[in-house]
């Protein structure tokens, strides 16, 4: 088996887990700061700059476009028509797809196992990209109170460690993303699923591309808030109804999407490492910069249609 010293640095550690778990299907992985290959993301440090005669992936963790001026490949949400990008969404970096597979009857004992209405764990505060988020769990906590165990808007009296035994008795869990971005799904959805709980999720646009969407509930699929909190009291105050949900599988066909699919990203990586290096892009920036500006201009123009 071939020898590979990598880096993971500027918050490519994210994805160590299932990257070196890709990796070890074909080769003897060494980690240190004399690196073949470089994992790096969105930290402003940079440090990967620092190692320039090396393959670079870039691996997005925040909604960005990679910049191919300063790596040779990609892994992120978005679905790039390029072979230097592999569709990896944060979502999958857990590894946990075969956990997400519902068994036959399991639905008996979640039903008897959620005896609290819902949960909210966050940390991030920013008013101008989460203002969304923010908004809809003070119009819902009008109805019943939604037990909040993140650092942010907390009020159980202590930042709970154990987020998927946290959520484990709710009924609900909100799983807002920072912003709505087509593609861009991070970890919040899944760990509701992981908990057995229905998710009241809100940010990817496309998100019945990855997940059944009859499995959780879609503030986006409604006319407006109000709209959507009418239908959660619904769902929370009809049994059958909430039975339903808790029935349906995460998946369609109740199998993982092809995002959990370890061999394509081995597959991947494999032609990333052992192809021709990919010339870097002279103007590999402007995509990316373009998408930076509308990120930042989209909270204030949502902000003015709401």
């Amino acid at each position: 088996m071939k020898s590979l010293n990598v880096k993971f640095i500027d918050g490519g550690e994210c994805a160590r887990a299932i990257v070196l778990r890709a990796l070890s299907f074909d080769y003897e992985v060494r980690e240190g700061d004399t690196p073949s290959v470089v994992f790096f993301s969105d930290d402003k440090l940079a440090k990967h700059k620092a190692f320039r005669d090396c393959l670079k992936i870039y691996v997005a963790i925040e909604y960005n476009y990679p910049n191919y001026g300063l790596c040779d490949y990609s892994l992120g949400f978005l679905p790039l028509s390029t072979s230097k990008n592999l569709r990896l969404p944060v979502y999958t970096w857990e590894d946990k797809g075969s956990e997400l597979v519902k068994g036959e009857n399991e639905w008996k004992n979640v039903i008897q196992s959620k005896d609290k209405f819902c949960a909210f764990v966050v940390s991030n505060g920013n008013k101008n990209r989460t203002w969304k988020r923010i908004s809809f769990f003070h119009k819902l906590s009008n109805y019943k109170r939604i037990d909040s165990g993140g650092s942010f808007l907390n009020n159980v009296g202590h930042r709970v460690d154990d987020k998927l035994a946290f959520y484990k008795p709710y009924k609900f869990v909100l799983t807002f993303e920072n912003q709505k971005n087509p593609w861009y799904t991070t970890e919040k959805l899944v760990h509701a699923m992981l908990s057995r709980c229905v998710p009241i999720y809100w940010g990817n646009s496309r998100i019945a591309e990855d997940f059944n969407p009859k499995s959780f509930i879609n503030v986006g699929d409604f006319k407006n808030d109000e709209e959507a909190i009418q239908y959660i009291m619904k769902v929370d105050e009809d049994l059958a109804l909430f039975e339903k949900y808790i029935k349906e599988p995460f998946f369609y066909g109740n199998k993982p999407n092809e995002f959990f699919n370890i061999e394509r990203l081995r597959n991947f990586l494999s032609h990333a490492i052992e192809g021709p290096r990919n010339r870097r892009e002279f103007f590999g920036y402007i995509p990316f910069k373009l998408l930076d500006i509308k990120k930042r201009i989209q909270p204030y123009y949502e902000k003015v249609l709401r």
